[in-house]
C-alpha cells in the first residue's frame, strides 16, 4: 500500500479489492488472516483518506464468488459470500463518502454464473504463495 500511495499522483485512480484471504473473526488479528468485521472498516477508512488526500480516487472492487459447480457459494452467515461481508462494507463506504467509487463484482460474477446455468464453467487453476508484506 505505501508504494501505491506514494507513487500515485493527483487524478489518479486506485483499485482496492479485497477477498477471501480478507477474512477472520479475530478482531487483533491483521496479517496472516486478514481482516474481521471490528478492522475492516477501520482498515478502508484509512486506505481511503491516505488515497484522498494525495488527489486519488479509490476504487473498491468486491471479490470474486467461491463456486461450488458454477453455483456461488452464499449462506445466512456469508450473504455475499465473505465473513466479514467485505462487499457491503465497501458498498458502504463508498456510500457515505462521494469520493469513493464501489464496483460489486461478486454481485456481477453471481448474475454472469446464474444466467450461465446448464454451461460447463471450469475455474483456471492458480498457484498462489502468500507472504506476509513489508513495510
Amino acid at each position: 500500500f505505501n508504494n501505491v500511495l506514494y507513487n500515485a499522483k493527483e487524478g489518479d485512480f486506485v483499485l482496492i479489492h479485497s477477498a477471501h484471504n480478507d477474512e477472520t473473526d479475530d478482531s487483533a488479528m491483521r496479517f496472516g488472516r486478514g481482516s474481521s468485521k471490528v478492522t475492516y472498516p477501520k482498515w478502508l477508512d484509512m486506505y481511503c483518506a491516505a488515497m484522498e488526500e494525495r488527489g486519488v480516487t479509490p476504487i473498491l472492487v468486491s471479490g470474486m464468488p467461491r463456486t461450488s459447480n458454477g453455483v456461488a457459494s452464499v449462506s445466512s452467515e456469508k450473504p455475499r459470500g465473505f465473513n466479514p461481508n467485505s462487499p457491503q462494507f465497501m458498498e458502504d463506504k463508498a456510500k457515505a463518502d462521494n469520493k469513493v467509487e464501489f464496483v460489486d463484482l461478486f454481485a456481477k460474477a453471481k448474475a454472469y454464473f446464474e444466467k450461465a446455468e446448464g454451461t460447463k464453467l471450469i475455474p483456471p487453476k492458480v498457484n498462489m504463495k502468500m507472504e506476509k508484506p513489508t513495510c
